[in-house]
């Protein structure tokens, strides 16, 4: 019993780990998939299509990492994690 409960919460932490990678990683990726479905209907090939959505998804993410990192205001931080948060919640 007493494992049981030991692996249950092994288990909780592993979800909660996972939920907050998605959090990081969801707007990311999908800015880099609408844009990559753009640039896939207005004509590109495969791999411009597909270097254009890795750079759009990394771009997202580095630009919203110095935006946290820079700003000072707590109000403004907390929506730009609002701004990371908003397409993990719609995925969940």
């Amino acid at each position: 019993m007493i494992l049981a409960a030991l692996f249950a919460v092994i288990a909780i932490a592993m979800l909660c780990s996972l939920l907050i990678t998605l959090t990081i990683y969801a707007l990311p990726f999908y800015v880099g998939l609408t844009v990559g479905i753009w640039a896939h209907s207005s004509g590109a090939g495969v791999i411009s299509t597909a270097v254009a959505a890795v750079a759009a998804g990394i771009a997202t993410l580095v630009i919203l990492q110095i935006l946290i990192a820079i700003v000072q205001s707590p109000l403004l931080r907390a929506g730009l994690g609002l701004i990371f948060a908003a397409p993990a919640a719609f995925a969940a």
